[in-house]
């Protein structure tokens, strides 16, 4: 990885970055329509996929069914990254973790999710056929990763050593809190004298 002479970083070509900007592309230069017939092929297809891996097998077939799990966790991942891409969802604040933090701050609540996730399907594995926990693990593996991942301009600002900004404006805000609360919390300083006293006679 390196910057070019412009000192930009130019995400490799079909890596996660190139692939996902692809994608939005082609949802951007669908109308309405096409986004809807695209979206219920697909979303037929990853069903197909995942009620394929929940019927009976033979032996030396089982390894087919978390396999069948994998297109079809993929295919819901694209599905759900095109939705909230070319909806208003992407103004909602849950699907906005990688403009509001930094990818540090990024870290822990979406291995929060995971963790969540991962723990809902140990839970329900005895009702959850294997093809189907495959296809929703490969789908928030998937979701976690782009999550997590820098964008070209963090990259940049990181292989160039300058910090991410978001940190200093957390920061400030912070400490504004902090400030404001142990403000707050000290107790006026008073004279001792009640409110309304007169002074007579000559100071000094």
């Amino acid at each position: 990885m390196s910057l070019n002479e412009a000192g930009e970083y130019i995400p490799p070509k079909l890596g996660f970055e190139d692939l996902t900007s692809r994608l939005y592309d082609f949802v951007d230069n669908l109308d309405t329509n096409k986004r809807v017939v695209y979206g219920i092929i697909w979303f037929v297809i990853a069903a197909a996929l995942m009620v394929a891996a929940t019927l009976p097998l033979p032996d030396y077939l089982t390894f087919v069914s978390p396999v069948v799990g994998i297109p079809a966790g993929f295919i819901l991942f694209v599905l759900g990254l095109s939705l909230i891409h070319s909806t208003n969802l992407q103004t909602w604040g849950l699907f906005q973790l990688k403009e509001t933090l930094p990818p540090r701050k990024r870290v822990t609540p979406t291995m929060l999710g995971v963790a969540a996730v991962l723990a809902l399907l140990i839970v329900c594995s005895s009702w959850i056929p294997v093809g189907v926990g495959g296809a929703i693990a490969v789908a928030t593996a998937l979701t976690a990763y782009n999550i997590i991942r820098r964008t070209p301009y963090e990259m940049e600002l990181a292989m160039k050593g300058i910090p991410d900004p978001r940190d200093y404006i957390e920061e400030e805000e912070e400490y504004t809190e902090d400030y404001s609360e142990e403000y707050e919390a000290e107790p006026e300083e008073t004279t001792g004298f009640e409110e309304g006293t007169q002074f007579k006679g000559r100071i000094g």
